[in-house]
């Protein structure tokens, strides 16, 4: 065999001895982004968790509050539309509509000044869990396309 013979060979070899590494390096690599994908993904769902209860425990305090104004507005509405069906209200009944309205707005407006806050709350949780579902589903993605990139290396070995 000729030295040039010899060293083509040679060269072909150690292409594919460099081919192999490479490819060997590059399956590494993706087991590693897999465990990272991994980790990030379980991460994600803890987090999901944590503001699915957050979000759930908001929504107890509020959802009471809610009901509470809800039905002062509408004792306020019944009020005022019998105070509207009296054509001719005695300066007694006049007196006695306003200070129950009176009485009736300022217990509203108290428990808005309560729900506000946790309306708030519930907002920001809201916009979380949303974002934190569009992440999940991208880390479940990234998983999944490592899993076949991994399983396509591993059959071309």
């Amino acid at each position: 065999m000729s030295t040039a013979t010899q060293r083509l060979e040679q060269a072909k070899a150690d292409v594919a001895n460099a081919e192999r590494v490479i490819v060997h390096e590059h399956a590494e690599q993706m087991k590693q982004q897999f465990k990272i994908a991994i980790e990030e993904g379980r991460r994600i769902e803890s987090e999901i968790k944590r503001t699915g209860t957050e979000l759930v425990q908001a929504r107890a305090q509020a959802e009471p509050l809610w009901t509470q104004r809800e039905v002062i507005s509408k004792t306020r509405d019944a009020l005022d539309k019998a105070f509207q069906a009296n054509d001719f209200p005695s300066d007694e009944q006049a007196e006695e509509y306003e200070q129950r309205r009176a009485a009736l707005t300022n217990e509203w407006h108290a428990l808005t000044e309560k729900i506000i806050p946790l309306s708030g709350t519930i907002a920001r949780l809201e916009a979380e869990h949303e974002r934190l579902k569009f992440a999940r589903s991208r880390a479940a993605m990234a998983v999944n396309d490592l899993r076949l990139g991994i399983r396509g290396e591993l059959v071309g070995t």
